[in-house]
């Protein structure tokens, strides 16, 4: 029978640890692999998040602006139709009042 000293000098040690740290590093490796790809996957989501959001801000500050422009022009046009509405009011008014004008003149 053989006792392990017998084969010590056949057992390459360099090549035996070098298989263990291999051994041991892999599911390290796997793992931080893994993560850097969830990492990557996630900057890219938020990217394009952020991307969406400016956009939105934009497309709200333009909605603002239009209803802004449109809030303006029904003001607008609300003034001129009651400036028309006030003169077509005051034409009976101010045809008596020549007309008493004229009435007066006459005695």
């Amino acid at each position: 029978m053989l006792s392990y000293g017998a084969f010590a000098g056949l057992i390459n040690h360099v090549l035996l640890a070098d298989t263990l740290v291999i051994l041991l590093l892999v599911p390290a490796l796997i793992i931080a692999l893994i993560e850097l790809v969830l990492i990557m996957g996630l900057a890219i989501g938020l990217s394009r998040a952020s991307k969406a959001l400016a956009l939105l801000l934009c497309n709200g500050k333009h909605i603002g602006a239009n209803a802004n422009r449109t809030a303006r022009n029904y003001a607008h046009t609300t003034e001129v139709q009651f400036e028309r509405i006030h003169r077509l009011a005051a034409v009976p008014a101010r045809a008596l009042r020549s007309l008493r004008q004229r009435l007066r003149g006459l005695h």
